[in-house]
């Protein structure tokens, strides 16, 4: 999944700053498709258990961590 994101990130960060740029549909579509599945996994999953494994502050410092990552990622 990420490489396929930094394979698309490229053409959206052109997109961005007002580039013409061309973005591979199926690079999209791929990348689309493992996120969707990623999350539907990750709420079926991870959440309902993290919900009872660990407490408010632990998932809020949790959340955090993954916000930061995302965002370092983007940089």
């Amino acid at each position: 999944m990420e490489r396929l994101y930094a394979q698309v990130r490229a053409g959206l960060q052109a997109i961005a700053v007002g580039e013409s740029a061309r973005l591979d549909a199926e690079l999209v579509a791929r990348f689309a498709w493992l996120y969707r599945r990623h999350m539907r996994m990750e709420g079926d999953l991870l959440l309902p258990y993290a919900r009872q494994a660990i407490g408010p502050a632990q998932r809020t410092a949790l959340g955090e961590r993954m916000a930061a990552r995302r965002q370092a990622a983007q940089a």
